[in-house]
């Protein structure tokens, strides 16, 4: 353990040479929608520098999304976040905690949904705006985003979203993405085929959150079976659980080789009656490789995948490369650097050390 504490403590003075540097949170309120257009508070952190509120210019801003979570306290307004060191770069880092977490916990999560989630991303960016010119910070013209797992996911979304919304007149100037399931179709139909389940979490956490949010009416009886099926909504719309706690539960449950088969019912995983059907299209609707949609050219592009990822399919980052086709502006890492989480120690380095700044 001392040596891995050593080994954080060089690359964090390596990565932040200016650590010890005061830094400040401020958590905010902001106005956006719910899945179904409603009006709805949600709330999200700044990280930044305090010399940025004492009149020192700001780099940049970066709207930064977390990876996947299912416990309401793990949320950016209620621990702090990795992420959130970059603004040692001198960087005001906004990080929303999206819908379902912090003041709209007692929500359902919009899990994947990647209109929505955009949507309130970009209201938390202007909101933050707002905020710093309310504290005397003049907005740089530098705009970044970037994530891991779902937060790469939701970046993408970001930029899909203000793509499609031009009269925003919001451009970003990088976006990078780490292990994303940019293909939720995809990724869906690899732990359908019991090709993943290392987090089998994903399937009832993205099935909820589905069923919940768009208001699709299924029976759980005809979609969860055994375990899931008395406790899904402890284990999961509680929020009481972390991802880890999840999994660890269906597997003890069903056993340690748990599949989507495991725990879905049998007419469920035949498609015998249309509740595969209908979860499937929302996948398609949420996918972020599909629809016309086309991003600025001046926005350079940074997608990273480790080949060994052993919780979203590494497919993912074909998929996303083929729909934005080979233009100059993106670029691609495709390392051998383990699992899922293993991996994102290089996504840091590899990518956001040598490109976000």
């Amino acid at each position: 353990m001392k040596c891995v504490a050593l080994q954080i403590r060089i690359h964090l003075t390596w990565i932040f040479p200016n650590y010890q540097t005061p830094a400040k949170t401020i958590s905010y309120t902001y106005r956006s929608v719910d899945p179904q257009g409603e009006g709805v508070d949600l709330s999200a952190v700044v990280y930044l520098l305090e010399t940025a509120l004492g009149g020192t210019a700001l780099t940049g801003i970066c709207l930064t999304n977390h990876g996947t979570i299912a416990s309401k306290d793990e949320c950016p307004t209620k621990i702090a976040q990795l992420e959130g060191a970059f603004a040692w770069k001198n960087y005001a880092m906004v990080m929303p905690d999206y819908y379902g977490f912090g003041v709209s916990e007692d929500r359902p999560q919009g899990y994947l949904d990647a209109e929505n989630t955009a949507h309130n991303n970009i209201d938390a960016y202007l909101a933050a705006c707002k905020l710093l010119e309310d504290r005397n910070v003049a907005i740089p013209d530098k705009l970044y985003s970037f994530g891991y797992s779902q937060g790469g996911f939701n970046s993408m979304a970001n930029l899909k979203y203000v793509s499609l919304h031009p009269e925003l007149g919001i451009r970003f100037d990088k976006v990078f993405c780490g292990g994303s399931p940019f293909d939720v179709q995809l990724t869906w139909e690899k732990y359908a085929d019991a090709t993943y389940h290392n987090s089998l979490a994903f399937v009832p956490m993205t099935v909820v959150s589905m069923n919940e949010t768009q208001q699709l009416g299924l029976s759980y009886s005809d979609l969860f079976k055994g375990s899931l099926l008395t406790n899904w909504q402890d284990w999961v719309l509680s929020k009481n659980y972390t991802t880890s706690q999840i999994s660890d539960k269906i597997f003890a449950a069903y056993g340690s080789d748990a599949t989507m088969s495991s725990i879905m019912t049998e007419g469920f995983m035949s498609r015998t009656d249309t509740a595969y059907d209908t979860i499937l299209n929302v996948c398609q609707r949420y996918s972020l490789t599909t629809g016309n949609w086309t991003p600025d050219q001046e926005t350079q592009i940074i997608l990273y995948h480790s080949k060994e990822d052993d919780t979203v399919p590494y497919d993912n980052l074909q998929a996303m490369t083929d729909f934005l086709g080979s233009e100059a502006f993106v670029s691609t890492y495709g390392g051998w650097d383990g699992g899922h989480m293993e991996a994102v120690t290089s996504f840091i380095t590899d990518i956001i050390v040598y490109s976000l700044w």
